[in-house]
């Protein structure tokens, strides 16, 4: 009987991660948001290296840092930055699934949460 239960279980993992059931973080859309965003890090951190604070909104960076801001993508994934603690550091976020949140900043680096 043990035997039995240790087979079900090991088949119950098995169609569990066939389904496609991944770790918050770990989705292809999670992904592409982090993907996305790593230009926007680079050039609000450049930014902040000739300046001394972080920009008080993306655009600032515009096309001195980064030469078009990626709109269209950054709302199909509900990306928002915004400056933190007297533009001393930044938070971004998305929702790359509908039960996912994932948040950047450069103290805690990529956080994500959700099912």
């Amino acid at each position: 009987m043990k035997i039995l239960k240790a087979v079900a279980l090991c088949s119950l993992t098995l169609i569990m991660s066939a389904c496609g059931s991944s770790k918050a973080g770990e989705s292809a859309a999670s992904k592409e948001g982090m993907t996305l965003a790593q230009d926007l890090i680079m050039a609000v951190e450049q930014y902040q290296i000739e300046t001394g604070k972080y920009p008080q909104s993306l655009g600032i960076l515009v096309p001195d840092h980064i030469e078009v801001l990626p709109e269209e993508h950054m709302a199909e994934l509900q990306m928002t930055y915004r400056p933190w603690q007297k533009q001393t550091s930044y938070r971004f976020k998305f929702f790359p699934d509908d039960n996912q949140r994932c948040d950047y900043s450069p103290e805690e680096r990529w956080v994500c949460t959700g099912e």
